[in-house]
């Protein structure tokens, strides 16, 4: 299947146009697929599925933009909700928030809730309620720069840990229609491991339609430590439709490095 998946996903590539035309937007739907595959002896794989919406205050302009991006560089005011469902450990995530910007800085909330975390034939069902903030800057200067700090109490990201965040983002337009995308954040988590990670990523669009990405992520603790490889890309089929495949190797599973297993990620988004 994950060669299949490839396969598509080239083939998708190489029959889309150079560049798509742009259309505004103000609706976004996500559906997305994960399997991950263990490399642990007696860890069973399973499967992910995930759902999102998000509503843009405004209408979001993507003339003379990365589609992907618009959202990002037009500086949208957004409401969000996801649902994520994993099989194997019965765990439902439901995470609601927004996110928004005044002048050159800003700011994000969310609420997230997570049931029978642990489960997967265990005795430790349990049910959390966690939250999240974010706040950045972007500098006058180089208004495609965002620099964050946040933090997270009960993080579902973390086994339910507080977390301190830190990130950033930007994203520069090139030559003949070209864009650059990089992305970064460091968590330390409040565990008895002293739990650090570090993920980044770094997008380079071909045309306004389609990209190519590579990501890192080093997990860090007292017992052990991890890195793990993202290879990706992203295409609109037309202007309000984009498929994306990712393929990570040795991610750490729920970020403890002792349990390493590739993820195939597979994404649908529509626009409105």
């Amino acid at each position: 299947m994950k060669k299949t998946a490839l396969t598509l996903a080239i083939a998708a590539i190489s029959a889309t146009p150079a560049m798509v035309s742009a259309q505004d937007y103000q609706v976004e739907g996500l559906l997305n697929y994960q399997n991950l595959d263990f490399d642990r002896p007696g860890v069973v794989s399973r499967d992910r599925g995930a759902v999102e919406g998000r509503f843009h205050l405004l209408p979001v302009r993507t003339a003379g933009h990365p589609l992907a991006e618009a959202a990002y560089l037009e500086r949208s005011d957004n409401l969000f909700l996801s649902y994520r469902h994993e099989d194997e450990s019965h765990e439902d995530k439901v995470r609601v928030g927004a996110e928004g910007y005044v002048q050159d800085f800003y700011g994000r909330v969310e609420v997230n809730h997570v049931e029978d975390f642990g489960g997967g034939g265990s005795n430790a069902e349990s049910s959390n309620t966690g939250a999240a903030v974010d706040i950045g800057w972007l500098p006058p200067q180089l208004q495609s720069l965002r620099l964050t700090v946040g933090g997270a109490l009960d993080s579902p990201d973390h086994f339910q840990e507080d977390v301190l965040r830190f990130g950033g983002k930007w994203v520069q337009s090139m030559q003949a229609g070209t864009a650059l995308s990089l992305e970064a954040r460091y968590d330390i988590v409040d565990d008895d491991n002293d739990t650090t990670v570090l993920d980044v990523r770094g997008d380079y669009f071909l045309t306004n339609s389609i990209s190519v990405g590579l990501g890192g992520q080093r997990v860090d603790n007292d017992a052990d430590d991890n890195t793990a490889f993202t290879f990706g890309s992203e295409v609109f089929l037309t202007p309000l439709f984009s498929a994306a495949v990712d393929y990570t190797l040795d991610a750490s599973f729920n970020n403890i490095p002792s349990v390493e297993a590739d993820i195939l990620s597979l994404t649908a988004r529509a626009r409105f």
